[in-house]
Order: structure tokens, then sequence, then C-alpha cells
């Protein structure tokens, strides 16, 4: 109770940051700098200055323990370090301690600036006119009156070199807006000709080859395209800049936000597009080493190939749909129709689970294949539960 630092607040500290570089090497961010600063808050506050070696090697020793703490390059995070000094002696009189504690503690922390450095469009000038600033200075340093119209001078000369720098600024603005609007102007007028070029060249060979065999070229050229445009796409990515958020057994280093950050870089609206993404932990070495026979792959491929034959089945009265993710929400009220439990459970999902309206038709198409891979006409309760089970990264708060 009688401790110098709590009746008279003989405290000093500091704040410094080690970073990891793009090499992996650890760094610490002007610490000799922070020691002298250090030294020279001990001596306003009548404490005995730190030597410089004893901070340096506290802070770098601290950084070493705690290294497995220290974010990821890519985060843009840091380990922030805080070392204290402060009088713990007892002294009930105004008077320095006779005894001091130094700690040193480290905590992971995010990205002061999360968007990274920015240059804006200001610039900051004097807003006091030139007169004004001679006779300020004139005062203050009690100038002869011609000492004071130098100056007056002097101002109003930088005055006009200033004005005629920011007035080239906004000139030379005006002109980069220009060229901007000029070159939006072109890719127009370039796209237009191409159009009008595909145009005349369709017009020629529609006479060279004839109007049936021109509409079998346009319909080949549609199939390419609608080709092109169906693809499967399989992606996969870490949880978090060092890959342990939510790991079993390792603990994630990130600094608070940096993890719901990393997966903003996929957007919601390309995310709920996904039909199934989960999450995949590590498997351990027991079960890796385990001898016994898991299904084989003949009988898995078996599966799919029925569950797709049951597809086609389906919808081969319908035109360019061939399988359940083709389907539209018309048709989903035709052949993705849950019973009353699922219609229940999906509702509590959406609800609890926060989950996208975009992402009510993708769970609806993918129940509606695990019925057919379990060979069932109707989508039952547990088909549902599955398929929502698939949307880990669809729920509000998945990422903190």
């Amino acid at each position: 109770m009688a401790a110098t630092v709590i009746h008279y607040g003989q405290e000093a500290f500091e704040g410094l940051k080690a970073f990891r570089g793009k090499d992996g090497k650890i760094r610490i961010f002007r610490m000799h700098d922070n020691a002298r600063r250090l030294q020279d808050s001990c001596d306003g506050t009548l404490m005995p200055p730190l030597p410089v070696e004893k901070f340096e090697e506290a802070a770098m020793k601290a950084v070493k323990l705690n290294e497995r703490f220290v974010p990821p390059y890519e985060s843009g995070a840091s380990l922030y370090i805080r070392p204290v000094l402060f009088g713990t002696g007892p002294q009930v009189g105004v008077k320095p301690a006779n005894e001091y504690m130094f700690i040193l503690f480290v905590t992971p922390v995010g990205p002061y600036f999360k968007g990274g450095f920015q240059t804006t469009p200001f610039v900051i000038m004097p807003s006091i006119s030139p007169d004004k600033r001679a006779a300020r200075i004139a005062k203050e340093l009690n100038l002869t009156n011609e000492q004071k119209a130098q100056l007056q001078a002097l101002f109003e000369k930088e005055k006009i070199q200033m004005d005629q720098k920011k007035g080239q600024m906004q000139q030379q603005k005006a002109e980069m807006d220009k060229q901007r609007q000029e070159m939006k102007k072109q890719r127009e007028e370039m796209r237009a000709q191409m159009e009008e070029a595909r145009k005349a060249e369709d017009a020629e060979i529609r006479k060279i080859v004839g109007e049936e065999k021109f509409k079998q070229l346009v319909e080949k050229r549609e199939a390419q395209k609608q080709k092109m445009e169906n693809f499967m796409l399989v992606a996969s990515m870490n949880p978090c800049p060092c890959g342990y958020y939510n790991h079993p057994e390792k603990e994630c280093v990130c600094a608070p936000g940096v993890v719901q950050k990393y997966l903003s870089r996929i957007s919601g609206p390309l995310l709920d597009r996904i039909d199934i993404h989960i999450e995949i932990v590590p498997v351990p070495f027991e079960k890796l080493s385990e001898m016994t026979d898991s299904e084989p792959s003949t009988i898995v491929r078996d599966r799919v190939i029925k569950a797709r034959q049951i597809q086609e089945l389906r919808f081969r009265d319908t035109d360019g749909v061939y399988c359940n993710a083709q389907m539209s929400s018309k048709q989903l009220r035709t052949y993705a129709v849950p019973d009353k439990a699922g219609s229940e459970l999906l509702k509590n999902a959406m609800q609890r689970l926060n989950l996208s309206a975009r992402a009510y038709d993708r769970i609806l198409k993918v129940s509606r294949t695990i019925a057919d891979l379990d060979d069932s006409e109707n989508i039952l309760s547990h088909h549902l539960a599955e398929a929502i089970n698939y949307r880990n990264l669809d729920r509000e708060g998945w990422a903190g």
C-alpha cells in the first residue's frame, strides 16, 4: 500500500513492436531509441535510468520466449512490447522510492492502419497572411520596421510561389481527369467498332455458306460458349494467415480481427455461389496408421454413376439441364421439396445460423443430390441436415 508508484505516480513506460519480415526473421522496431526515451522519462520522474543494455536484453529475451505469438508477415499485425519501470519501495513522504521494479510484457496486436498507408489529396498550407506573419515575428523578436518589411516581402513571394504551385497541381489534376475520360471514350468506341465488324463478318459468311449452314455455325458457337461457361470449381485456403485457426491442438497466433480480414478477401456473393464449403482438420497419426478397411473407391464410383443416371432421367425433357446443380428456382419447387420436418429444420438453420438467402437454393440442390446418392425419392430431414453442415463459412461469427 505504501509503494511510491501508488501515491506519487513514480512510473515510466514505453511501447514498441516486433514484426516478422518477408524472410521470416523477427525484427524489433527502434529498440535503442525506446531505451533512451525511457531513460529521459526516468530523469523527469527522479528515477534511476535503466541501462540501455538491460532494456535491449529484456526485450530480445521476451520476444524470443514468445516467438510463436509473433503474427505472420501477411497479416500486418505485430507483437506489442510494453516495458514498465516503477517505484515499489514504501515511501510515505514526498521523495523518490528506495527500490524499483522493471517488468516487460508482450501481446499480439492487429495493424493500426488496416488498409495500409495511403496518400491523401490534400496539401497543408499556412493560413496566415504575409503581413500578419511578418508582424508576429517582428513583435516576438523586436525587429525594426525595415526588417519587418523585408520579412513581409519574403512571405509574399513565398505565397505567390505556393499559389502558382497549387494552380499547377489543379491543372495537372484536370488534365488527368480529361485523359481518363478520353481513354474511356476510346474503349467504348473500340467495342462498338469490334461489334460492327463482327456483324459485317457474319453477314458475309451468311452470303457465302447460306442461311441453313450459317444457323448451324451460330448454334455451334452458342454450344461452345455454354461449354466454356460450365465448369466445376474446387479450391482450398487456410483459415487464417498462420493456418491454425480452429486447430484442435495448435494455437492460432493471429491478432483479433485478422482472421475475419483474411477471410473477407473472398466476397460474400462469391462464397454464396459455391455449393459446398467445409472445414478440414488435420488427421492425427493414429487415424492415418489404422489398418481397418475403408469403403472401396469402386463402390463410391458406382454410387455416383447411379446418382447421375437418376438426374439424367429426371431432366430428360428439360433442355440445358443435366444435373441438380443446374436447376432453376422453379425446378427446385418441383424436384427438391423437403418434407414437413425438413422444412422446419431448414427454417431453424436459416434463422439460427444466419444463412444468406442465396444459400437457401444451394442447400436444397445439395440435399437433392445427397438423397439421390442415398437412392431416396424424397428429401428427408437427415439429407437436409448434412447439406446444411456443408455451409461452414456462411455461418455468422465463424471467424470471430
